[in-house]
């Protein structure tokens, strides 16, 4: 049995534009994505069956695959987007063996930190190491999307535009990687529920999708940028809305900028706040003084810098 680990980073969003609706029922994007150190693990076990490329039968049959999570709250099924993605690559590849895949978890659940997509897109290129496949980031990008909008951001990082439902991907260069400090609080935002919340807000609003794909923006992503000149153009369009159902969330970003922070946003569509500090001191500090509040989940990490996008190592 051969066995692999794969680490899977969470994601920010320093732009995050809302367009139109898709007839798919997705909606249109416009994003800068940053990759994090913060992280989970697959470790992803394989046994190469006698009948693993028997591929008249094997996908009548069900598929040999088991899952664990450190975190119970996560499905260990169908409908993990990890068992998705697993299913998607045996498919693609004829192949078919028996797999023992197990989340590590460290970024949280339902936060806006893109957790889930950055699981299923370690498990895509695990997957394509241990059956030796060949493919590259282009291939694997092409299966994530068929499972999630983000998850074909995870082999274009550490930091990239995204346009359309997510397959749209440019890597862009964002000098010296600041520290950030991401604050969660007592409840979780479901990404279906926040895009139905931001659409019913708009209808009501009568706001207009603030669209950030402009010369000035694109025109100052084509060279390499530093965090501070990146700055004024950061936004995420779910902010409003959920600081107007949840309170807790401006409180979060304005406390993010009494401790230092040079920018404070939503992290996708939440639930977590993140600050970006100057520095690891400061930042350090800050997540003390979040650490008072008693139910707050608090991680201090840094953005990721250029290397490739999932990082792995043999571990059997």
């Amino acid at each position: 049995m051969q066995c692999i680990e794969v680490i899977a980073p969470a994601k920010i969003n320093l732009i995050l534009s809302v367009l139109d609706r898709r007839p798919d029922g997705y909606h249109n994007i416009w994003s800068l994505m940053q990759m994090l150190e913060l992280h989970d693990s697959i470790v992803v076990s394989c046994d190469m069956l006698p009948e693993a490329h028997d591929v008249a039968g094997s996908h009548q049959k069900p598929l040999p695959i088991t899952l664990e999570c450190s975190d119970a709250r996560l499905p260990c099924n169908k409908e993990n987007l990890v068992y998705r993605a697993a299913i998607a690559v045996m498919e693609k590849a004829a192949v078919y063996p028996k797999l023992h895949i197990r989340i590590i978890k460290q970024i949280p659940i339902a936060a806006g930190l893109g957790g889930g997509s950055s699981d299923a897109a370690a498990t895509i290129q695990a997957l394509n190491r241990l059956l030796r496949l060949g493919w590259g980031n282009a291939e694997c990008a092409q299966i994530g999307a068929g499972i999630g909008s983000d998850v074909p951001f995870f082999f274009h990082g550490p930091t990239s535009i995204v346009r359309g439902k997510g397959s749209e991907l440019f890597p862009v260069t964002v000098k010296s990687p600041r520290w950030v400090v991401l604050v969660k609080p007592p409840f979780d935002i479901s990404t279906s529920w926040a895009y139905e919340q931001l659409d019913e807000w708009r209808a009501l609003q009568g706001e207009r999708r603030r669209f950030t794909d402009d010369e000035t923006v694109q025109t100052l992503l084509q060279s390499p940028r530093s965090n501070e000149e990146i700055y004024p153009y950061c936004w995420n369009a779910f902010e409003q809305v959920m600081e107007e159902r949840f309170p807790v969330l401006a409180m979060i970003r304005q406390e993010h900028h009494d401790f230092g922070a040079n920018l404070a946003m939503l992290a996708g569509s939440g639930s977590t706040v993140f600050g970006v500090y100057p520095s690891e001191d400061i930042a350090i500090a800050a997540k003390r003084k979040f650490l008072d509040h008693e139910n707050y989940q608090v991680w201090a990490t840094k953005m990721k810098v250029a290397q490739p996008p999932l990082g792995h190592k043999t571990v059997g």
